[in-house]
């Protein structure tokens, strides 16, 4: 093959080798600097959702030292730490979660709080039918 067509054939290949490069956005021809950009500092900071965590004493079958209603966010984690000087059995509505609580032994109860709306939790150890709420729990949209 003489010399000139064998050049022109190496420049079209790398003409289309370029072009290739170009088309799948490898390369770029650009007159403007622009830093690169990080594709997950681009997306914006997932929201950290909170960890809510209540100390709840109970004395003779009552909440002390505690307001009668606890607010948290939708989304977050609830803890709820449980202390009783009796043994109970506890029921959180909405949610439908039993919660055992032995005399004199830390309780914890943990859940996300998916569903807003006001959500009392009840005292069951007398059976269901002689429920007694003991306090709220309030999920904020």
């Amino acid at each position: 093959m003489p010399r000139i067509g064998r050049d022109l054939n190496l420049a079209l290949l790398l003409r289309a080798f370029a072009a290739a490069l170009l088309l799948s956005g490898v390369w770029s021809v650009s007159s403007a600097q622009t830093p690169p950009t990080n594709p997950a500092s681009a997306r914006s900071a997932p929201t950290e959702l909170a960890v809510k965590s209540f100390d709840l004493k109970l004395v003779e079958g009552k909440l002390i030292d505690r307001p009668d209603t606890l607010r948290v966010k939708q989304g977050d984690t609830v803890q709820l730490r449980w202390i009783s000087d009796l043994a109970m059995s506890l029921h959180l509505h909405g949610y439908d979660i039993a919660i055992a609580v032995q005399r004199d032994v830390p309780t914890v109860t943990s859940f996300a709080a998916r569903l807003p709306g006001r959500f009392p939790v009840s005292d069951h150890s007398a059976g269901a039918a002689r429920e007694r709420t003991l306090l709220y729990l309030e999920v904020l949209p």
